[in-house]
């Protein structure tokens, strides 16, 4: 069987398509959702060790209760296999920023794992 011209350049447009899906940048969204997630799991560490520490289910109260919003992001550019650095503008609120939030702007690093976009330390 031969391929007339016009399928193999379907053939070609459709994988160039799943090739640039393999290795497209964060989203905005992606980098809020890493974001917060980073943060829930730094909040449940400190308080597990603050309530070893000083007793009590949340010893801190309302005060590691903050959250990213309204991220917008400015750019990002690769960092390695799998990872972008992203500057990203964004307000956190909640505990000591209050309700109304704090707007910053910062480089993100991002790292593409198995179980999705995740929040690099370093």
């Amino acid at each position: 069987m031969t391929m007339t011209s016009a399928g193999r350049t379907a053939v070609l447009c459709g994988m160039a398509v799943l090739l640039a899906a393999c290795s497209q940048e964060p989203s905005a969204t992606d980098i809020n959702k890493a974001l917060n997630r980073a943060i829930r799991e730094e909040q449940a560490q400190l308080k597990g060790l603050a309530a070893g520490l000083i007793g009590g289910d949340n010893p801190f109260g309302d005060l590691l209760a903050i959250e990213v919003t309204d991220l917008e992001k400015i750019g990002c550019k690769e960092s390695g296999d799998k990872a972008y650095v992203c500057d990203v503008r964004y307000t956190v609120k909640g505990g000591h920023f209050g309700n109304s939030g704090r707007s910053m702007a910062m480089p993100v690093r991002i790292l593409n794992a198995s179980d999705g976009w995740i929040a690099s330390t370093r």
